[in-house]
This record gives C-alpha cells, structure tokens and sequence, in this order.
C-alpha cells in the first residue's frame, strides 16, 4: 500500500515538473543586445556588433540554448542596399558596390529572402541554435550602401525580450574615388551637342560609391583634348586649377571643336574628362567618352509654288504663298534636358527661324534674302504680286515681263544652317516664273504685314555659318549711303575690311573669305553714320 502510494506521488510530482518544464521552454527566447538603446551611427562598410542573448521569461540566461532552443530569424528591414542599380566596381575592388553583410561568430549568414518594404526590402537570415555558446552568440552587421533607419529584430517575438536594435544610420565613408559624368542630351548614347551648353557633374565618392556630401574637396579637372572648350560665365574654371567640390558640383560647359563620329570606333578621338583631388592623385576618376554631335536643323523640302510654275502678275494685291516643310521637332536641340538635378520641364529648346532666298536664275550669284512671316518664325513667306515684281527687278537688275527665278530656304537656330532640298531630286533648284503683265516696278508698295522690312538698314546672318572657308554675308539698303563692314577676331583685332564707301539701295552680299585664319567665333560690324550693327559667325 505505502508502494502504491509513492508511485502516485512520485508520477504526480513528475507530471508537475514536465509541466515546469513545458512552461519553461514555451516562455524563452533570443534577445538582440547593443550598448546603444537610442540610436548607431556608422561609416559605410564597417561591421555593426549585436549580442544575442538566450533568455527565459526570468531573465535568466540559458546556457544549453544550442541543444534546448530552436532556429530563431533575423530580419533586417528599412535597407535599400541588395536591390539597387549599382553593381560596377571602381579601382578594382570587389566590395566597391551595394550589399548588407550579416554574420555570426564571424560566419557568414546567407539571405534566406527578400520582400519589398516600399522602396527598400526586408532581409530574412536564420540563426541555428547551434550558433550559440553558454546562451550567447555574436551578430555582426555590415552595409556598403548609405541610408537611415535601418532596424534589425528577432522572430519569434517574446513580449518581456528586447528584440529589436536601436535605428542605424550608415553613413559614407572615406573618399576613394569620383563620380565623373555628364548629363546627356540622348537617352541612348554619351553625347552632347557643339556650341551648347552641357553639365559635367563631378562627385567625391566612397569605395563602396556612396557620394561624400559632407566634405570639401581641392578637385583637379583636365579633358583629354586640352583647350576645345569653353567655361561658361560665373562657372568654376577647371583650367585655372583645382576647383572645390561638396557633394554633387555641376559645372556648365560647351565644346568648340566638333570631332568626326566615325562608325568605326577604333578610329574615333572621342573627349572624356578626369579628374583626382588634389592631395592625392590615386583617389580620381574618369567619364566615359562621348560624342560631340552637330545639330543642324533637319533637312527639308520645298511645297509650293511646284518647280517649274508660272506665277502671272495680275492685280497689285493678289497673294502669292511660299510654303515648305517643318520637321517635328525642326531640330536635334529640342527639349533637351540639361541638367539631372532640374525638373524635367527645364529643357533647352533652339528657336528656330527662317531665310527665302530668290536668285536670278541666269545669275544665281544675285540673290534676296527675306525673312518668313512672322518675322521667320513660321514655315511660309506671303507676298502680293507688286512686291513679286519688285523682286524680279532687284534680282536681276531689269525689268521684264518675263524672269526665272531660282529660290531655296534657310532654316537657323543662330548657329548652324540647313538648306532646303527641292522635292523633285533630280532638280537642283525651286523655279518658277514670274510673268509679269506689264505691272510696274514700285518700291514704295506696302501691303499690311506682309510686306518686307522697311528698316533703313539691315544687317542679316552670314550663310552658311559655320562656315569653311568663306561665307556670304547679306545686307539691305533703302537708300544709297555710306557703309564700312569689317570683320573682327574674338580679341576685338581687325582681320579684315569688306567694303568701305558708298553702296546703292537694296539687298547686297559681301564675301568673307576665312582661309587660312584659325577655327573659332569672329564678328563682322556694319557701320554708317550714327549706326552700328554686328552679328557672330563662326569658322571651323
């Protein structure tokens, strides 16, 4: 009986105990200890320490955790480094791109998954019991990539355990290297365009490229193709030697020599910037080459009147239009963003305008050259018959009843020029005949807007421009006087003198013949009595 009885004893007292036990086992859990509880700061790349921490719902630590415990998960959330664009390594160094680096005891711990967490992702890592010694193991966490509010926690969750660290903010680290690039005018290519403004942005940069926003650089720029550019007004000038550099610096420039974009890439010069600090030519870095393009306006055609018309000169007002064809855009410098760090509706856009000319078809050495309407802004030029009939005379010095007359048009952005193609190829030139059914000539005719300009003096744009080595420059007269026309270099010397003396009324073309003159922007200055006007040209 007294056997019987301490049997049921000693089954109640070991029902008690696994109870205790179960208990004990269902209340314990890993913490993630710090020596910080507000919040770690960090440089990019150096590892993190973290103590985990076998608990039970004492507080107590449980030494046989590696035999006892279960698999608990890392979870590192708030990071945007792992699923970044950057990938390319600088220098040679096979950590120089973005990635988190979790390890216990010095192990590395693989990522297990990745969910997005909006624009960052949420890591997952297991931890084995078996990582454990006497209740404890050693977490280390590293990241290349900068960011903020980066938090590590442990699953399961136990409510009376600490399990998530204090926020983490990875900053850059040393400088090691540049970011050289330039902001493109083309989405598929290095390029920018001749004599337009482009943005070369210099970056100081970690290994791990992170930009270094919070430092001062002496920087040290040089092209490849010393003296092609020019540094625009109130930039930082990379010729006259080191410029300073905090974070992102943009600096505007323009190229003045055009190198050939030959298909064959081996025999392509292409220009590329460099640049390294200035304390230390090993910490430098390099843009890939590009393109300096040309941008001309597109080609186009003529519409009407069709080659070959005769146009009857009947009644003083009837209206005759000239059309021709305007490509959309008209021209490659359109809607160009120039610069990543503005808006995108901050773009550079070239005005484009245009230039009838009318030349006498036994003499096309004898030309006129007419705005468009609306003061060349559009792709028409209206004239009534009267002034058709004074244009046959000033082309061609005569008055007949009969004149072929040859006619192109200029498109220009100010820089470049493009000529119209006739529709019919086989043609070189528009024709058209003006019969003029005895209608006289008046140089006084006006018809509303449509008429020409009825300034005492015109100074037009050289054609064509650039030019090499000589080039046409267009003047109009109402009346005789006095002019001198002179050419200038960009230094303000005199190169040489077009005319000086008297000229007759109407349209008149001077020839500037540039051989042997080096590349570069010239200015040629018209003067008469109480009036000056001039306009650039550029030889290359």
């Amino acid at each position: 009986m007294n056997i019987h009885r301490y049997f049921i004893a000693a089954a109640v007292a070991l029902i008690i105990l696994g109870a205790v036990s179960l208990r004990a086992q269902n209340r314990i859990g890993v913490a993630l200890e710090h020596d910080s509880t507000v919040s770690i700061v960090t440089p990019a790349g150096e590892e993190v320490t973290f103590r985990l921490h076998a608990l039970d719902d004492r507080g107590r630590t449980i030494p046989d955790w590696n035999a006892i415990g279960g698999h608990v998960t890392l979870i590192v959330t708030g990071s945007r480094a792992e699923v970044d664009s950057s990938a390319r390594s600088w220098n040679d160094d096979p950590d120089g791109y973005s990635w988190t680096r979790v390890t216990v005891n010095d192990a590395l711990l693989t990522i297990d998954s990745l969910t997005a967490d909006g624009e960052a992702v949420r890591m997952f890592f297991t931890v084995p019991p078996d990582a454990f010694t006497n209740g404890y193991a050693t977490l280390g966490f590293t990241q290349s990539a900068v960011g903020s509010g980066i938090v590590l926690s442990i699953s399961p969750t136990w409510p009376f355990l600490l399990q998530q660290s204090p926020p983490i903010q990875v900053r850059p680290g040393k400088h090691a290297n540049y970011l050289v690039d330039l902001t493109s005018v083309l989405p598929d290519r290095d390029a920018v365009y001749w004599y337009r403004k482009f943005e070369l942005v210099v970056i100081p940069r970690d290994r791990y490229l992170n930009p270094c926003e919070d430092i001062l650089v002496e920087t040290v720029c040089r092209e490849r193709f010393h003296g092609e550019l020019d540094i625009l007004p109130y930039e930082p000038n990379i010729h006259d030697g080191p410029i300073l550099v905090s974070g992102a610096t943009s600096v505007f420039l323009l190229y003045r020599i055009v190198r050939p974009d030959a298909s064959d890439p081996s025999r392509q010069e292409l220009p590329w910037f460099e640049v390294h600090a200035a304390s230390d030519t090993s910490i430098h870095g390099r843009s890939d080459a590009f393109s300096v393009l040309d941008h001309a306006p597109y080609p186009f055609r003529e519409l009407t009147p069709l080659t070959g018309s005769t146009l009857k000169m009947r009644r003083r007002t009837d209206l005759v239009f000239f059309t021709w064809e305007r490509p959309e855009p008209p021209d490659p410098c359109t809607a160009i963003h120039l610069s990543r760090f503005d808006s995108l509706d901050r773009v550079w856009t070239d005005e484009i305008r245009y230039r009838v000319c009318f030349c006498d078809a036994s003499n096309p050495g004898r030309c006129l050259a007419i705005d468009s309407d609306q003061g060349g802004r559009l792709p028409r030029l209206t004239r009534a018959h009267q002034h058709l009939v004074n244009l046959a005379y000033e082309v061609t010095g005569f008055s007949r009843r009969y004149t072929d007359i040859l006619w192109f048009v200029i498109a220009t952005d100010g820089l470049y020029s493009q000529s119209s193609s006739p529709r019919d190829s086989t043609d070189t030139w528009f024709r058209f005949t003006i019969e003029n059914n005895w209608m006289p000539y008046d140089p006084g005719f006006v018809l509303g807007t449509s008429a020409p300009s009825t300034s005492a003096l015109e100074l037009s744009q050289n054609y064509p421009n650039p030019f090499n080595p000589s080039t046409t420059i267009p003047l109009t007269l109402e009346s005789a006087e006095r002019i001198r026309v002179r050419v200038f270099n960009i230094l303000g010397e005199e190169i040489a003198i077009l005319h000086d003396g008297f000229l007759a009324p109407g349209t008149h073309h001077l020839r500037f013949d540039g051989a042997g003159l080096p590349t570069g922007v010239y200015r040629y200055v018209l003067e008469t009595d109480g009036r000056t006007e001039s306009r650039g040209m550029l030889l290359r």
